[in-house]
């Protein structure tokens, strides 16, 4: 969660931050969003946005003297605690809809289960079964040819999706080599990478013609323009050089 004032994001609030002490709420009520009776918590890493304030309409708010956050006096707590009021709406809207879907899948799985349950504790029991009863252990049977079908496809789809990422991570194996093996091999060149604007120009004084290239009639031309051309070199190799110390 960024805060922003003025559409400038303030550095100690820039997300990494949880200054809205999400974490801290979500580790005082644990409870999972299908929880019956516990209260759900929102965790930092589970939820993305942005709050935004102004300096003029929002002056209680004030800067730390070093620029780097906000002074947490009684009117920025107040602050948090009407963003978490509003988080905590979204809370229990959203609780409230999973508990309801729960119920439901609940009330259906008790009407399907139930008659097959007693059938497998007593086989006998199929025989005294009324229409009502067979049309129940009917869609019982029907429903579970679905999720066999489901389960089947589902299991094929996880399957299909691995041979793909393993091929992608393949891939980014090979890649990943290769370019740790060019950047090693450009790193032991780098001695003489490095120098070589320097010495190009130490040599072109030496032999008397720096200033005849340096000279302005002498880089009007862009393609024509040595220093120019060596000092876009360079700014190159510089992008490069830094590049390679990543590896």
């Amino acid at each position: 969660m960024i805060l922003y004032r003025n559409a400038f994001s303030i550095s100690s609030f820039e997300g990494e931050k949880d200054w809205l002490g999400l974490g801290k709420r979500s580790r005082k009520s644990p409870a999972a969003a299908s929880h019956p009776t516990g209260a759900w918590r929102v965790r930092e890493n589970q939820v993305s946005g942005y709050v935004l304030i102004d300096k003029q309409q929002n002056i209680v708010l004030q800067d730390l003297m070093n620029r780097q956050g906000l002074d947490e006096n009684i009117s920025y707590q107040l602050f948090v605690q009407i963003i978490l009021t509003g988080i905590k709406e979204f809370e229990r809207y959203r609780q409230k809809i999973i508990r309801k879907i729960n119920e439901k899948n609940k009330n259906e799985e008790e009407c399907t289960i139930k008659i097959s349950d007693e059938i497998v504790k007593n086989p006998k029991r199929i025989e005294n079964l009324n229409t009502s009863e067979k049309n129940k252990l009917i869609n019982e049977i029907k429903l579970f040819k679905q999720d066999s079908k489901k389960f089947k496809q589902e299991k094929a789809n996880v399957e299909a999706r691995y041979k793909y990422d393993v091929r992608i991570l393949n891939a980014l194996a090979t890649s990943g080599m290769k370019a740790t093996s060019i950047a090693h091999e450009i790193n032991n060149d780098r001695n003489q990478m490095e120098p070589s604007y320097d010495d190009i120009i130490t040599a072109l004084k030496k032999y008397c013609v720096w200033d005849i290239v340096n000279s302005p009639e002498n880089r009007k031309i862009a393609c024509e323009d040595i220093p120019g051309l060596l000092e876009n070199n360079h700014r190159a190799v510089k992008k490069y050089l830094a590049l390679l110390m990543q590896f």
